[in-house]
């Protein structure tokens, strides 16, 4: 069981990670303006034209706002075959795995 704790940590962590870049991502611009007018002395009218990098990143962060945080047809699916004795890890292949990703880094 403890692997798909792991499993549904490790999604619920990305999503997180990648939710709150986006909203960095997407406030920083508007915080820099809200400032700029602050600091001038008359009302002005603030115009925001956004880039299509910005429209891009708001695009996705919507989809991301789409996606479940937990997706449970697959963690009921890892279940499933957990209790039925059907699903199988490769110990050689995740060895392997976890090798190939650390040797990787240091070049």
């Amino acid at each position: 069981m403890s692997i798909i704790n792991s499993i549904i940590s490790g999604i619920a962590q990305t999503n997180d990670t990648v939710q709150k870049a986006l909203a960095s991502i997407k406030e920083k611009p508007l915080k820099e303006e809200i400032n700029k007018q602050a600091s001038t002395s008359e009302p002005q009218e603030v115009l925001v034209d956004f880039s299509v990098t910005s429209k891009e990143v708001i695009m996705i962060r919507e989809h991301l706002e789409d996606i479940p945080d937990i997706r449970y047809d697959k963690v009921n699916s890892l279940k499933d075959k957990i209790n039925s004795n059907q699903y199988y890890i490769s110990y050689e292949l995740t060895a392997e795995n976890i090798l190939n990703s650390h040797i990787k880094g240091f070049y």
